[in-house]
């Protein structure tokens, strides 16, 4: 069942971020996306032959908004165009050759997007944005090319909010792997600092 992966990590995002993250300004405006996102998730508008669900363009937006300040390269814009067509190649060959896609090509797709934006993002909020633009940009583009096959298409299938989701869910767990690594590093450090001092 599709979207099904979408509301439980979103939920279980939003406990996460409401109980155990330290209060600040960042936590709530988290939240309150989440929230948001979690509310609009059944909202749809009419753009052309399109249905674009209101979450397509919260995510796009947020994507955009995490590389406000950071300057915008022609390396960026590479690799943003690299994913976007990686997604909507995958989703292609998913539709043409769904037998190559055995596990389930929510999973698949999600694992291989995450793995090419923590290889070619620097930061997290830089593997954060490609994720989000990518996957945003890929649907809007695997829905243009269906559009000429069929009418009536919906950008932002139940199928690319368990794709988003679950891309950003791997590269939150890399991160706070990354961390785990960091803190477990100085705490062994410590003690060689001690002896030798």
């Amino acid at each position: 069942m599709e979207g099904i992966i979408y509301y439980w990590f979103m939920w279980a995002a939003w406990i996460v971020c409401t109980f155990m993250w330290r209060k600040g300004k960042w936590r709530t405006w988290i939240t309150a996306f989440i929230l948001v996102n979690i509310i609009f998730s059944n909202s749809f508008i009419a753009i052309a032959d399109f249905q674009v669900r209101v979450n397509y363009f919260l995510f796009l937006l947020l994507g955009y908004f995490l590389l406000a300040n950071r300057k915008i390269t022609f390396s960026f814009f590479l690799t943003s165009v690299t994913l976007t067509f990686a997604y909507s190649g995958m989703m292609l060959f998913q539709l043409y050759d769904p037998v190559w896609f055995i596990f389930g090509g929510t999973w698949i797709i999600s694992v291989l997007i995450s793995f090419l934006s923590l290889y070619i993002g620097k930061t997290a909020y830089e593997r954060f944005a490609y994720v989000l633009i990518a996957v945003c940009q890929g649907e809007f583009l695997y829905s243009f090319i269906l559009s000429n096959i069929y009418s009536g298409l919906t950008v932002g299938t139940e199928q690319f909010l368990d794709i988003t989701i679950l891309s950003c869910t791997l590269i939150y767990i890399w991160a706070l792997y990354k961390n785990m690594i960091f803190y477990v590093e100085q705490l062994l450090q410590k003690p060689v600092k001690e002896k030798q001092g």
